[in-house]
């Protein structure tokens, strides 16, 4: 058997720690960016500005 993992939660505004067992079989981390196309005349390929960025999501499959 593997090594027992951990994890723990903290509420912000508390401090409050909240400790428990979890072992997930995948993890996803995700983070997208947005970017504009700036079509300059005379040149052959557009610049690209970036613009924002989305809130990231990481998601646990058991």
């Amino acid at each position: 058997m593997g090594k027992e993992l951990k994890a723990y939660l903290v509420d912000a505004a508390t401090r409050e720690r909240l400790e428990f067992q979890y072992n997930p079989s995948e993890v996803a981390d995700d983070k997208v960016a947005n970017y504009a196309d700036i079509r300059i005349p005379g040149i052959s390929h557009p610049k690209h500005q970036f613009i924002s960025g989305d809130n990231r999501r990481i998601s646990f499959i058991c």
